[in-house]
């Protein structure tokens, strides 16, 4: 059920060029999913295929589209697998649960565990570090972790050997999937900070060693392909609401892509993005700003897989988990011939 899983993942050192679409002529031809067993799945795509790994209220879950494509596993000693990641093809990365009370962060206890995926599901599981947690994947060699109010960088080498260094202070890292630029937080959530002391939220650009921007009531950093960066600014006063910017390029201003929005997922092939507003629903904004269309009515933490035909949105129930739904989009230039498509689900 789970045959061809890639055997090479290795990303370009080139940030690739973007077709610019008009989010107009997007629209989604079907649609499938499941009912997620936690209540925060965290699912995230594999880098290759169509194959979504998930937390379950047992374990870990991977997913693919069709009649019995899921598979999960329990962890040992009731374990509680917390921000799974593909660390390349065939490997997924995780950490302990951590959450903030009022006023108090908890330390989790337990480290980093990397999971072995094969052609019919999960085949093992071994410990990677004795400590870190929210693991960030870098490339197939280089991995950013959290470990209290410190970042650690995580580098193996070809026979797998694995060297931990200190990278420096910083909370929520996310990696550039094309170069070597990176940022985080300076304050681990977007509201005011009792672990820091700050006030305000911060991201923190490096777009390169020494080169280093930072925006101010600003949080949640997501990469483009081809090299920019997205952000989420705080709304100012308890019923504003936030909106999505954009950085360009190093010493940029920057600029404002979609009021209302947040959760900004950047297209692998297109200059835009899928951002959850404020009504629940998932809106398409193209970098130069000059579209915000919605997309769908329902949804949150949208997220394209490799190639961009696929969208996996979290649709909110009533009770219980979220469902965790994928839009298959299309481009009404691309089907013309064949009469087009369907429209907002």
């Amino acid at each position: 059920m789970f045959s061809g899983l890639s055997q090479g993942c290795q990303r370009s050192s080139a940030n690739p060029a973007l077709e610019e679409r008009d989010p107009r002529n997007a629209a989604v031809a079907r649609s499938y999913g499941w009912r997620a067993r936690a209540e925060r799945p965290q699912p995230q795509w594999h880098p290759r295929e169509n194959l979504i790994v998930v937390r379950s209220d047992v374990g870990l879950g991977l997913l693919r589209e069709g009649a019995g494509g899921e598979r999960y596993i329990t962890l040992r000693g009731g374990q509680e697998p917390w921000d799974p990641q593909w660390w390349g093809p065939n490997q997924v990365v995780f950490g302990p649960a951590w959450r903030q009370q009022t006023r108090q962060f908890i330390m989790p206890s337990g480290g980093l565990v990397l999971a072995e995926v094969g052609l019919d599901g999960f085949t093992g599981l071994s410990d990677l570090l004795d400590k870190g947690y929210h693991p960030q994947p870098w490339d197939d060699s280089r991995l950013l972790a959290q470990w209290g109010e410190d970042l650690i960088l995580l580098t193996r080498s070809r026979n797998s050997e694995l060297k931990e260094s200190y990278f420096g202070k910083g909370f929520r890292p996310t990696a550039q999937p094309h170069g070597p630029g990176m940022s985080y937080q300076v304050t681990p959530y977007p509201e005011r900070d009792y672990w820091t002391g700050r006030p305000e939220p911060e991201l923190v650009v490096r777009w390169r060693p020494g080169v280093v921007d930072s925006i101010r009531q600003a949080f949640d950093g997501r990469w483009t392909p081809d090299g920019r960066l997205l952000a989420t600014l705080r709304g100012e006063g308890e019923s504003s609401l936030p909106s999505v910017m954009i950085l360009d390029k190093p010493g940029a201003v920057p600029r404002l892509l979609a009021n209302g929005a947040h959760q900004a997922a950047a297209h692998p092939r297109f200059a835009l993005a899928a951002v959850a507003d404020a009504e629940d629903g998932i809106r398409l904004v193209t970098y130069d700003a000059a579209h915000d269309v919605r997309l769908s009515r329902r949804g949150r933490r949208p997220q394209w897989n490799a190639d961009g035909t696929r969208l996996l949105i979290e649709e909110p129930q009533s009770q219980g988990p979220p469902f965790m739904r994928v839009l298959v989009v299309v481009w009404r230039e691309d089907t013309a011939a064949e009469g087009g498509a369907a429209g907002e689900p």
